[in-house]
C-alpha cells in the first residue's frame, strides 16, 4: 500500500538532506509531499477589504507565495527530479511545526522527515525546536536528519 511522507524542506543544506532522505526511504508508488513554510506574519495593519458595516465585501485574493518559497520548491523539485522521483511541492504560512502537523493530519501522513536545527538552551526551553515538537505530536514515524 503506497504510503504519505511529508517533507519539512526550507532550502537550507539539512533540508535538502531530509528531502534525499525521504526519497530513500520511500518506493516509486509512495507519495511525498515536499512543504515550505512562509513564517511571516500577516499585514494585519492594512485590511483587504474596507467599506461600512453590511455592505457586501469581496472575497480578499488568496496571499501570494513569497519570492523565497517560490526558490525553495523549485530548488526541491529539482532534487526529486535528479532522484528520478515525483512529489507534490506545497506551502503554507504559520510557524513550522504546526504547519508540518497540520499537513500531516490531512494527508494520514505515515511518515515526517525534517532537518535539526540547533537551537540554544534557551530556545529549546521556550520550544523553539520544530523537530522535537514534530517528534512529541506526530501520530506517525518521525525521521530528524543531522
Amino acid at each position: 500500500m503506497p504510503r504519505t511522507v511529508i517533507v519539512g524542506f526550507d532550502d537550507s543544506p539539512l533540508s535538502v538532506h531530509a528531502l534525499e532522505r525521504a526519497i530513500i526511504e520511500t518506493g516509486p508508488d509512495d507519495k511525498i509531499v515536499v512543504l515550505t513554510i512562509a513564517e511571516e506574519g500577516l499585514d494585519l495593519v492594512e485590511p483587504r477589504a474596507r467599506g461600512v458595516l453590511g455592505e457586501s465585501a469581496a472575497v480578499a485574493p488568496l496571499l501570494p507565495e513569497p519570492p523565497h518559497v517560490s526558490e525553495a520548491l523549485a530548488n526541491a523539485r529539482v532534487v526529486l527530479e535528479r532522484a528520478g522521483r515525483d512529489g507534490m511541492l506545497e506551502w503554507a504560512y504559520g510557524d513550522v511545526a504546526g504547519a508540518i502537523l497540520d499537513v500531516a493530519r490531512q494527508t494520514d501522513a505515515d511518515m515526517i522527515v525534517v532537518g535539526e536545527h540547533h537551537h540554544s538552551r534557551l530556545a529549546r526551553l521556550f520550544g523553539a525546536d520544530p523537530a522535537a515538537e514534530i517528534t512529541r505530536a506526530a501520530g506517525c514515524e518521525v525521521i530528524v536528519v543531522s
